[in-house]
């Protein structure tokens, strides 16, 4: 369970950047262009909003399916152990959420 933990942090740390470096590079071409309606500006942080959107729900789908494996298997033999197990399902969806935070944040650029 602490690999698929792991994986998941893995998997929102690469998305959060990706996500910066694409909207750093979508503010430089608004930047060099001095036009901040350009559609090749707007483009990009378009791609940017849906890589960042796409990766953490893949990254948050992956992690879901490695610890909610484990969890109903841990809550089957222990039910008294739901709550800490529904915790590690909380965080794998937060990676999703993070995802989304920063599509607006891109959005919010444009």
């Amino acid at each position: 369970m602490k690999k698929a933990i792991f994986l998941a942090l893995l998997a929102s740390l690469m998305v959060s950047t990706l996500g910066v470096g694409l909207m750093s590079a979508s503010t430089v071409t608004a930047k060099e262009t001095e036009d901040p309606t350009n559609l090749e500006t707007k483009s990009v942080g378009f791609i940017a909003m849906s890589v960042s959107v796409g990766l953490a729900c893949l990254g948050a789908g992956y992690a879901l399916a490695r610890t909610c494996t484990a969890a109903v298997g841990a809550v089957a033999e222990k039910p008294e152990i739901f709550s800490q197990t529904f915790i590690y399902v909380v965080f794998c969806e937060a990676i999703a959420i993070y995802g989304l935070a920063v599509a607006f944040i891109i959005a919010a650029m444009l």
